[in-house]
């Protein structure tokens, strides 16, 4: 194993751009699947072809992007070592960079505070 891991990393010091491309693909597989964030890229009718690199590139800055996520709700959170929702939806109310999220990631909201303020809002003001 040890033996393999050195003839790899002497191909990719000598610039073999080969040896390269399937370390980045080995390197990313264990994060997102490659194949749904094509399949996402493919569902868009502007994109008629999309090469690998793209889709490298696009998980690499996805993978960069939750990690920025979850890192500033763990800063922001009452518990340091647990991450909940709460917090996550917190975090993207509070920040304007990040309201694009807040269909995707809104507040959570009881059931009992929704039919109060559905109530308060049937009465009428005299």
């Amino acid at each position: 194993m040890a033996d393999a891991t050195k003839a790899h990393l002497t191909k990719a010091e000598k610039g073999d751009s080969a040896s390269m491309d399937a370390g980045a693909e080995k390197q990313i597989s264990k994060g997102l699947p490659l194949a749904r964030i094509k399949a996402i890229m493919k569902s868009s009718p502007d994109a008629a072809t999309i090469s690998q690199e793209a889709t490298i590139t696009v998980a690499k800055a996805t993978e960069s992007f939750i990690a920025l996520l979850v890192q500033e709700a763990l800063t922001s959170s009452d518990e340091k070592k647990l991450l909940d929702y709460k917090d996550i939806s917190e975090l993207v109310a509070t920040k304007s960079r990040l309201r694009f999220l807040s269909d995707i990631v809104p507040k959570k909201v009881k059931a009992k505070d929704y039919l109060a303020s559905l109530n308060a809002s049937e009465q009428p003001q005299w």
